[in-house]
């Protein structure tokens, strides 16, 4: 995963064009030519696409700015480079996904460099994750196993999941290739977790977010808390 700028491009002899709208926000997931921002010159409105699919890491404009050819407007975070490709310093990759229960219910823990970020989950996404990482085959498919079965119908797969955190609710940017062609969905975060682990897809989340919601890693687990 790669860091792009997404700029102003060509826009003829025109300066200092005012930004109108900003249609995204951090954490959004985009696909290709999807519209960022809306600028406005003396002649017409015109929306400047995303380049990639990715998601928006962070927006260097905001309406009322003014913005010429080759202004930076967002920082994307993009799959260029394949699937598996190392991170920038600003993501990290989960390196250890596991369910466990307590007080408050189900919860997941996603784990790197000695810390876990704990994202509650209901039962039924629990059981999904669990009995994808045991390896389980239950008596009937869950719906993550439906949507597995789908995309490997028609040669898809997961090729990647990059989690957020907006105020205090996770969200999945789930990016899908099917047939050479890749498209990122917004999610939620435990069914693109599950998604990703039933593909064996990396998860990526940023280095921001793990140190301000990720946990220490006990060696043994906090009163209240069952692994499953």
């Amino acid at each position: 995963m790669a860091t792009v700028e997404v700029k102003v491009p060509d826009i003829g002899d025109f300066k200092d064009v005012p930004v109108i709208e900003v249609l995204v926000k951090p954490g959004d997931a985009v696909n290709p030519e999807d519209p960022l921002v809306t600028l406005e010159s003396d002649k017409a409105t015109m929306d400047v696409p995303s380049p990639a699919a990715g998601v928006v890491e962070a927006l260097r404009v905001k309406v009322g700015d003014r913005v010429s050819e080759g202004s930076v407007l967002a920082l994307l975070a993009s799959e260029k480079g394949g699937a598996g490709a190392q991170p920038d310093k600003n993501h990290v990759r989960i390196q250890e996904v596991e369910v466990a229960l307590s007080t408050a219910g189900p919860v997941v823990l996603l784990k790197a460099e000695s810390k876990a970020i704990p994202v509650f989950v209901d039962q039924t996404v629990a059981e999904s994750i669990h009995a994808a990482l045991s390896k389980q085959k239950l008596p009937r498919p869950l719906s993550h196993d439906l949507m597995r079965a789908i995309l490997q119908a028609y040669d898809g797969k997961v090729v990647q999941v990059v989690v957020t955190l907006k105020g205090a609710t996770f969200y999945g940017a789930l990016t899908i290739e099917v047939a050479g062609n890749s498209k990122v969905f917004d999610s939620r975060s435990s069914d693109a977790i599950a998604l990703a682990i039933h593909f064996a897809a990396p998860i990526w989340v940023s280095r921001e977010l793990l140190e301000k919601s990720g946990k220490p890693l006990e060696k043994e687990d906090p009163p209240g808390t069952q692994r499953l």
